[in-house]
């Protein structure tokens, strides 16, 4: 029984997939969809640790949902512009790497955008 394993970008978080048929396009996009859920969970870390040092958790704002890499919460009307501004920091990723191909270092920026609004409807 022949398995590859791979791992996502930042975390390592290991996977195996099987050897063969449409495992190997599954395990091929692993990397990139990985990585991708990586940002959103450090970044909902980051976010909920900003929210604890603030004492605003469960007072002010209330985490609900998160879907891929939309993040939903409730919170009062009369933070919600400023709490809005602070997910998009918390989220806010740069990754900086070495090219194995030709050497350069890149970064790549991952920009996350805060909204308002009465519902998910108007914000997703």
């Amino acid at each position: 029984d022949r398995q590859r394993n791979l791992r996502t970008c930042l975390t390592n978080r290991l996977r195996k997939f099987p050897f063969g048929g449409a495992s190997l396009t599954v395990a091929s996009n692993h990397p990139v969809q990985g990585g991708a859920g990586d940002i959103a969970n450090l970044g909902t870390l980051r976010w909920v640790d900003d929210l604890l040092a603030r004492h605003a958790y469960w007072d002010a704002v209330f985490p609900t949902i998160q879907i891929h890499d939309f993040l939903g919460a409730e919170c009062r009307e009369d933070i919600a512009e400023f709490e809005a501004q602070k997910l998009s920091e918390a989220l806010y990723t740069e990754i900086t790497y070495k090219s194995p191909i030709s050497g350069a270092t890149n970064t790549m920026k991952f920009i996350a955008e805060g909204s308002v609004g009465s519902s998910v409807a108007e914000v997703a």
